[in-house]
């Protein structure tokens, strides 16, 4: 699943044409990855009072709503484990789940993730 902001421009025009942009893309998507389930995010309804002040550290608006979409990521998915990665991320190597996950399992008899970080 590939999650996509819908709007995030302030201006209106600026919006429509962001959000035609994500539906194209989204489009693409779905043509060239058939296993691929693109939706687009609708901006919250509080997303107005979302910081603007990127200073000490913490970024804007879009970082805020960044935070709360993976709050709500259960919304777009039905899986059992959902992955977040940045933009940037390269993959190295297929997602085996060898490598996702530990071979003994958790307490509760599910996997148990294996989870790697790196700032």
């Amino acid at each position: 699943v590939i999650v996509l902001d819908s709007s995030p421009p302030a201006d209106a025009e600026d919006r429509k044409t962001f959000r035609q942009q994500a539906e194209v893309t989204c489009s693409l998507l779905r043509r060239q990855l058939a296993r691929v389930l693109c939706s687009l995010e609708e901006e919250p309804p509080f997303y107005r009072r979302f910081p603007t002040d990127k200073s000490r550290g913490r970024g804007g608006r879009g970082y805020h709503w960044s935070h709360y979409s993976s709050l709500i990521a259960d919304k777009h998915s039905a899986a059992d484990y959902i992955a977040f990665i940045d933009t940037d991320t390269v993959f190295t190597t297929f997602g085996l789940p060898r490598l996702l996950f530990a071979l003994e399992q958790s307490s509760a008899g599910r996997p148990r993730p294996v989870i790697f970080g790196q700032q």
